[in-house]
């Protein structure tokens, strides 16, 4: 390891988790967007990890080429990796069926029975409860703000599959830094 890459140990407390906060955002308006309540929160508005390790992830680099990890770092990882396996769990039918009263809000003009209302929800419920959450959320997020008109389970679906596959991309870094770093402990 070079001496100009520290180790996660090296670095001051204020550098090794910077979470996103209002005091933190470069502009006035920045900083209101943040403190705005959200419909639909997703799961990047603020970093779950310090910036070392998620500069890490995102490196675009081989593992093999990546500095050598600390215990510190490695006990990160497997934080980061737990936490991504609870976010990997399937929707529930209430945050399904809160999702989609937030967004039917968006588009007052559908005119349904309530019977009818009932079968529309219990038939999307059906079909995005198998997506995680983080994911739902962030495709009922896209479709409210580039659908005209209420969203179909194919587009809210279609709109969920990015944050799912860059999430999976971020595990598969995660795990292998993981492997890397137990390999070269031995």
């Amino acid at each position: 390891m070079s001496a100009e890459t520290p180790l996660m140990d090296d670095l001051p407390p204020t550098q090794k988790l910077q979470r996103a906060s209002p005091s933190s955002c470069p502009t006035p308006e920045q900083a209101a967007c943040r403190e705005r309540p959200s419909l639909f929160p997703t799961h990047v508005s603020a970093p779950r990890w310090s910036s070392r390790l998620n500069a890490l992830v995102e490196a675009n680099q081989r593992i093999d080429d990546l500095p050598a990890l600390s215990p510190a770092l490695r006990a990160e990882i497997d934080e980061a990796l737990a936490a991504i396996q609870i976010a990997k769990a399937p929707c529930d039918a209430a945050e399904i069926g809160r999702m989609l009263g937030k967004l039917a809000l968006l588009y007052p003009n559908a005119k349904l029975s309530a019977a009818e209302a009932r079968a529309q929800l219990l038939a999307y419920i059906d079909l995005l409860i198998d997506l995680p959450a983080y994911a739902l959320r962030t495709g009922f997020r896209l479709c409210a703000q580039q659908s005209r008109f209420f969203p179909s389970v194919a587009e809210i679906r279609e709109q969920a599959i990015f944050p799912k596959a860059v999430e999976s991309w971020r595990e598969f870094r995660l795990k292998a830094m993981a492997s890397r770093y137990d390999r070269e402990a031995r």
